[in-house]
């Protein structure tokens, strides 16, 4: 965990505040942590539009037998490796989350 103690290197920190009034707890991260999640969320996005459309075609019988097992394979380690991605991405929001008000996100396993 990072903190921040010089404040010569505060003061070249471009910083954008989201917060409200009401907001009595301020998280700081880099852009770059964020953005990272916000591109993993977005995949994840995109798998999961993926296997709705796959399990579409499976229900109106749009693909065949066949092509329904070797779709159904790639969106399973599509949907694994999305998973493994999601949990990095929530281990290093609860790092700090573990230190507020809100505590750690549990992940769901199966």
């Amino acid at each position: 965990m990072r903190h921040l103690n010089n404040t010569a290197h505060a003061s070249q920190i471009k910083t954008i505040n989201m917060t409200t009034a009401d907001d009595d707890e301020v998280i700081l991260m880099p852009s770059i942590m964020l953005s990272d999640i916000a591109c993993d969320i977005s995949g994840a996005i995109t798998v999961l539009n993926d296997v709705g459309t796959l399990l579409s075609l499976i229900y109106q019988q749009g693909i065949t037998p066949q092509q329904a097992a070797s779709m159904a394979r790639l969106t399973h380690d599509a949907a694994d490796t999305w998973a493994n991605l999601l949990c990095s991405s929530l281990n290093t929001l609860n790092e700090p989350l573990a230190q507020s008000v809100f505590g750690e996100v549990a992940a769901h396993d199966d």
